[in-house]
């Protein structure tokens, strides 16, 4: 698109000011020096009414030895230099800034014509086409670029759509992966509740068991005592002496058992109550 203002412009002077051709610089023989091409841009009645298109550089022989070309706004644009069959080409932009130089040889390189004030002119019409060549040229080279950036632009999107699918779907999966875990933390909280519950009644069980056995031993031993008593007069109190001591040790031995055992199972049941909270 960079080609498409100085197109315009060109096709501006073409198309839209007539021309006047007139010789600017003489020789003393009267043999022309230099011959510029304007464009009538205004009435004749108002203040510079022309700015100058091209310029023709002549030696005393004849020979063109240089070219120039001008944008619309007097800044020049192009420049050759001829000499022994070389052609030195320099060119500006419209805001004077220089370009690449580029060397020719006179047979390969055609100078530019005279622009006519006669539109239907087919050297004109040629140049024309060839302004509009370049345009199309570039417009199409820009619609590759844009399309090419557009196909980008849409693979891209299309790779993040896939990425932003990919995170949705493991957002679920985590989802249905935590909904697992709670489920599976309440099913394992109800069932330790079961069956605490269910080791509470067998502690409690347990206990009362001991607590019953505790009862019987003390029963026992009343029945050992009031034995004793009836006993007492008995002649034989050595070996009854002895049976009361054995019988006395073995049932404290006997309860010493009952209060561990029932120790043991209140730190079982202390321990299992901690786990579960």
């Amino acid at each position: 698109m960079k080609f498409i203002l100085p197109i315009l412009i060109f096709l501006s002077l073409l198309l839209s000011k007539e021309t006047i051709t007139e010789v600017t610089e003489t020789y003393p023989d009267g043999l022309p020096k230099e011959v510029t091409v304007y464009a009538l841009v205004k009435d004749l009645s108002e203040n510079n009414p022309f700015i100058p298109l091209q310029k023709y550089s002549y030696d005393k022989d004849g020979n063109l030895t240089k070219y120039r070309e001008y944008w619309e706004n007097g800044k020049q644009s192009k420049e050759l230099q001829i000499n022994r069959g070389r052609i030195v080409e320099r060119n500006w932009d419209i805001n004077g800034r220089p370009k690449k130089m580029n060397q020719y040889s006179q047979d390969e390189y055609e100078i530019p014509k005279v622009i006519s004030s006669n539109h239907e002119n087919e050297q004109t019409m040629d140049e024309i086409l060839k302004l509009i060549d370049q345009i199309s040229i570039e417009i199409e080279n820009s619609n590759n670029k844009i399309s090419n950036n557009y196909k980008l632009i849409v693979k891209e999107s299309e790779t993040i759509s896939y990425n932003n699918q990919k995170v949705i779907d493991l957002g679920n999966s985590f989802k249905v992966f935590q909904k697992s875990i709670d489920s599976l933390q309440d099913n394992l909280k109800g069932y330790l509740k079961d069956e605490i519950s269910s080791m509470d009644n067998d502690f409690y069980s347990l206990i009362n068991l001991l607590d019953n056995l505790e009862k019987r031993i003390i029963e026992l031993e009343l029945d050992i005592a009031s034995l004793n008593e009836k006993l007492n007069n008995n002649d034989n109190k050595i070996d009854y002496k002895n049976f009361k001591r054995n019988s006395n040790k073995k049932i404290e031995d006997l309860k010493q058992e009952i209060r561990t055992l029932k120790n043991e199972i209140k730190q079982v049941k202390k321990m299992i109550d901690d786990n579960a909270d």
